[in-house]
């Protein structure tokens, strides 16, 4: 794996550049660092490593290390600001350094999961989300999946923020949604939909129109745990499985918060 490739990513050059303005740090990685460091918790946990002056951040794949992040210097950040900072990073980076990893060695990244932060199974898409149209939030208070809702929301640049309680009376037929045009649909827990509501939703999702609402879904239990359940439907499930953000990987503050929202709201970002 060479790390000049890594660096030449879009994403990394943007997250490098984050990094320098909200902590003023550099942000490098290694790919030789010693094994001794690592225990099986900061693998499982996704846990930061203070080694001299510097932060480390590794990244596995089942349990092989891939490299390791280092901020120079990071050990002088208070625990509040390390904390945000190895969220961010890991937030970031995760699919983007295991989708780079699988794609170097000739194995298809779809074929693979990610173990989340917080136990989920994702299906890995290596450098963006496939689509800006959807997202699916799991996790995190429902006053924090409103507010991240929210956020996304802003970053595209509708011009209404609807709950689904709201406007689900009136939205009968898959025209009613396209008729809303750029607005933010929150559907605040898709446990709650009925089985023609979550129909709806599918059959708009399949058509990824151009300048149509901004669908936000949000769930209360883990997005495996959907899977499990049979709660949702296999094509519902391909739809969302690329879309997910883990509200309780994010950082809680807000400017960063929104910064770290536009890697996933922005067209190309990652």
């Amino acid at each position: 794996m060479r790390i000049s490739d890594l660096n030449q990513l879009e994403t990394v050059k943007r997250l490098k550049s984050l990094v320098d303005e909200k902590f003023q740090k550099n942000l490098e990685f290694k790919t030789l660092v010693s094994a001794d460091l690592f225990t099986s918790q900061s693998c499982e946990k996704s846990e930061a490593i203070v080694s001299g002056n510097s932060l480390l951040m590794p990244f596995f794949y089942n349990s092989q290390h891939l490299l390791t992040a280092e901020i120079e210097d990071g050990a002088e950040l208070n625990s509040e600001d390390r904390e945000a900072l190895t969220s961010m990073v890991h937030l970031v980076l995760d699919p983007v350094i295991i989708g780079w990893h699988l794609s170097h060695m000739n194995f298809t990244p779809d074929s693979f999961v990610q173990q989340s932060i917080s136990g989920s199974a994702i299906t890995l898409k290596p450098l963006s989300l496939s689509r800006t149209d959807t997202f699916i939030l799991e996790g995190g208070r429902p006053q924090t999946m409103h507010k991240v809702a929210f956020e996304l929301h802003d970053l595209k640049g509708n011009w209404s923020f609807l709950s689904w309680s709201q406007i689900s009376s009136s939205v009968q037929t898959v025209q009613d949604l396209k008729d809303l045009g750029q607005v933010t649909v929150f559907i605040e827990d898709i446990g709650m939909l009925k089985d023609d509501e979550l129909k709806l939703i599918e059959e708009f999702l399949e058509l990824q129109l151009d300048e149509s609402p901004l669908i936000i879904i949000g769930t209360m239990v883990p997005f495996k745990t959907l899977v499990e359940s049979s709660a949702l439907s296999e094509r519902m499930i391909e739809l969302l499985r690329n879309q997910l953000i883990l509200v309780d990987a994010l950082p809680l503050k807000m400017t960063l918060l929104r910064e770290v929202l536009e890697f996933f709201a922005v067209e190309e970002a990652l």
